[in-house]
């Protein structure tokens, strides 16, 4: 099983507001859904499997290029 982190950041912020680990790449699609809907306005989540990135999303869900990655 992989182990899969999701960040909440907002725009110009250093640290996330949430974060989550998870173990099923199922329960990553799931937990961006929630996310969004309970920080609306936050402006990436990011999803990490070990220390890489696999990607971002952006407010609306869309994937994003992120070049910066996940706050470390």
């Amino acid at each position: 099983m992989a182990d899969y982190t999701l960040t909440v950041c907002n725009e110009g912020e250093s640290l996330p507001i949430e974060t989550i680990r998870l173990t099923g790449w199922a329960q990553v699609l799931e937990t961006i859904t929630a996310l969004l809907n309970k920080h609306p306005g936050c402006h990436r989540i990011h999803v990490n499997a070990g220390a890489g990135c696999l990607f971002s999303v952006d407010c609306a869900g869309n994937n994003v290029a992120d070049s910066g990655g996940s706050p470390g």
